[in-house]
């Protein structure tokens, strides 16, 4: 079988993030291609080159020979800790390429109450992280033939289907549920699709390449959401009891205006207190870019979810 023809950015796996990133690749001309476990008639209706794969018990270097090779590698579906290694080394011995690899995680690694950065200490005992770890230990600084690697930890996804109003159904539609939930961290599709290309982009300079790459990065839409306050500000709302909840806990609870304090130290005053604050400031500086839409207030009725209205009580500062 002949070897396919190399692209720019090779994705692995696909799924809801692809709705945002393929647009982005075409728009400005990347080349790409990305894997399913199956590829059926309508696995390429995006118009993507569609390739089989999936990360099972082993990986060998024939089962990536009909991938194409690429500059930069996005693993998107979760990483296996004993697959790491047989991964990156099968598929650069199938391509006989050496590219960068690039990471998709979550922000569940940092669950410690308090407010944490990419630099703060992570749960070093999830299996996921412990993934990532692995291949952030394969990462070379050599400059010449040098493995770049870096892990993406992103916050709540939401765009497109996902909307916080189903976030708040499913995570309290009960006032006691309600009076456990503290901060909520998000990040939209759109923004997912630019921090991957401004990743990607940085490859072409080597001072970037020692900023950005061989370590983790916390990636939020740089706020940080109360769901008191977000029940009381989503529209329609979500939960018809929503919002006499919220002012009964805030009553119960002496808290006198939404959003809540950030937590101070590592021991925060729950509820009357955000436990968790994740600032991802770092990220987008480093970068020298922002977040295209900001606070989810601004995900309206025109990017398929629900509507948002900014909340005249906030008075205590809402971005990391």
């Amino acid at each position: 079988m002949p070897q396919p023809k190399p692209v720019s950015i090779l994705l692995l796996g696909s799924g809801w993030t692809s709705k945002f990133l393929i647009p982005e690749l075409r728009s400005i001309n990347i080349s790409f291609a990305r894997t399913r476990r199956s590829v059926s008639q309508e696995s390429g209706n995006d118009g993507a080159e569609v390739f089989p794969f999936s990360l099972d018990d082993s990986v060998t270097a024939q089962a990536c020979q009909h991938l194409p090779a690429a500059q930069m590698v996005v693993t998107i579906f979760p990483l296996k800790t004993n697959l790491v290694q047989q991964l990156v080394s099968s598929y650069e011995q199938a391509t006989s390429s050496s590219p960068a690899w690039l990471a998709l995680g979550s922000t569940g690694a940092w669950q410690k109450p308090g407010v944490s950065n990419s630099d703060s200490p992570f749960n070093a005992d999830n299996e996921r992280v412990q993934a990532e770890e692995i291949l952030l230990g394969l990462h070379s600084q050599q400059k010449e033939a040098g493995r770049r690697t870096a892990v993406l930890n992103l916050a709540g996804l939401y765009g497109d289907e996902r909307n916080p109003a189903n976030f708040a159904k499913r995570a309290a539609d009960t006032k006691e549920k309600l009076k456990g939930k503290t901060s909520l961290h998000l990040v939209h599709g759109r923004d997912v699709a630019r921090a991957i290309l401004a990743m990607y982009n940085t490859l072409q300079d080597e001072e970037h390449v020692k900023q950005m790459w061989g370590r983790r990065w916390i990636v939020t839409d740089t706020h940080v959401y109360d769901w008191w306050q977000l029940l009381q500000i989503l529209k329609p709302t979500p939960i018809p009891n929503g919002q006499q909840w919220v002012e009964e806990l805030m009553n119960e609870n002496n808290v006198e205006s939404l959003p809540r304090p950030w937590p101070k130290d590592d021991k925060p005053d729950v509820p009357r207190e955000l436990e968790r604050a994740l600032d991802s400031r770092s990220f987008w500086q480093t970068l020298k870019i922002q977040p295209s839409l900001g606070r989810c207030d601004d995900y309206g009725p025109g990017g398929g979810g629900a509507t948002l209205i900014a909340a005249s009580t906030a008075t205590n500062k809402g971005a990391l």
